[in-house]
């Protein structure tokens, strides 16, 4: 029988005098762990694994590689994948799907959100580092009338953005502003769960797509039994999420969501493209009844290098405004916003024109974010 000796990153057997090595597995978990430690000391937003390529980071907004740690392996990744992918119905979805998101703890580093997906047949990685707290609404910096929208006792309130905006942050921040403040029975569902709520006034109960419920709609169906105050639905991503939001906002409940829209009049229209044309004008109505605001976020680097900054769009029902969602008339709801700033309204030109001024952002960086540039630079040279 061999005779077998542990040393660094290899085995080595012994047999008759003959010696054979065999380099051993890395730990992919105790690696992962390390990329992980080194990307929060250096602030960065995310992480991303590909096979054969090197680590790479998010810092403000920029890829970093972490050539230090080698290339990803497919065996690296193989492994990582099974040890973080423990529920057999996750792994059907990204069987099904090719990709799937989870959520991950781990007591000494935080929470992490995981999108393991396939590029090219391979397997890749895509970590969101999380606040191991849920931060306070007034140390984002937003605009206090965000945060007066949840004084209302049902409606929707839309938090809009592209990918990694910042909209999962603002909502936790609102729902967690309630928990501390507010006796209310509040039912999250989530795709994957990515914060966690301190012990408030608030019952919270929390429900993660895939491991709780099958899908959005299916969990908000559900909800609507359980004596709801608040619901939180991670993403209106369909036609059937959005009906049963509208049933829920209708039937007396406070429904906070998101969508991936880059303006708060796009979002109307995003809506409305879930439909056939000849369901717009209920679809429409019902949303003219339901609004209370919606939010258009960009995060965008920090002119002083330490951090990011939030720009913001913010449109309320004023009756212009439900006026226009009512009739269909989304093209028009950029200058309502515009027209309504004593309403507390405030379009993104006016917001990243704001940031700009401050000397907050670069005009580079906010010129490529602006919707119109001629009113962007009326709000830069007022």
């Amino acid at each position: 029988m061999d005779n077998m000796i542990l040393v660094e990153n290899e085995t080595v057997f012994r047999y008759n005098g003959r010696v054979r090595k065999e380099k051993r597995k890395e730990d992919i978990m105790e690696k992962f762990l390390q990329i992980l430690k080194q990307a929060i000391n250096e602030k960065a937003t995310d992480v991303h694994l590909v096979s054969n390529e090197y680590p790479f980071i998010r810092v403000n907004t920029y890829l970093k590689p972490l050539n230090d740690y080698g290339k990803t392996t497919e065996a690296g990744l193989t492994a990582l994948f099974q040890e973080v992918v423990t529920a057999t119905l996750q792994k059907q979805l990204f069987e099904q799907k090719g990709a799937i998101d989870i959520s991950l703890e781990d007591a000494d580093l935080g929470f992490f959100r995981m999108n393991f997906y396939r590029p090219l047949g391979k397997l890749a990685v895509s970590v969101r580092i999380l606040p191991r707290t849920v931060p306070k609404f007034e140390d984002l910096q937003l605009p206090m009338q965000i945060k007066d929208l949840i004084r209302h006792k049902n409606g929707i309130i839309l938090i809009t953005g592209a990918t990694s905006n910042g909209k999962s942050t603002t909502l936790a921040s609102l729902i967690n502003e309630v928990n501390l403040t507010q006796r209310k029975h509040i039912i999250t569902i989530e795709d994957p769960i990515e914060y966690r709520y301190p012990k408030g006034i608030s019952l919270i109960s929390q429900r993660e797509v895939g491991r709780d419920c099958d899908d959005f709609a299916s969990g908000l169906r559900s909800a609507l039994r359980q004596d709801p105050d608040i619901i939180l639905v991670g993403e209106m991503r369909d036609k059937e999420t959005i009906e049963t939001a509208l049933i829920a906002a209708d039937t007396g409940h406070l429904v906070l969501s998101t969508l991936h829209t880059n303006s708060t009049s796009t979002t109307i229209e995003r809506i409305l493209s879930n439909f056939q044309a000849y369901e717009h004008p209920l679809i429409a109505s019902k949303l003219a009844g339901n609004v209370r605001g919606i939010i258009s976020q960009h995060l965008i680097p920090r002119l002083d290098g330490n951090g990011l900054a939030c720009a913001v769009e913010i449109m309320l029902p004023t009756p212009g405004v439900l006026s226009l969602i009512r009739d269909g008339k989304s093209s028009q709801l950029y200058s309502a916003v515009q027209t309504g700033k004593s309403f507390g309204m405030i379009t993104m030109d006016e917001s990243l024109a704001q940031l700009v001024k401050t000397k907050i952002i670069a005009k580079e960086e906010a010129l490529s974010r602006v919707q119109n540039k001629a009113v962007f630079d009326s709000y830069l040279n007022n």
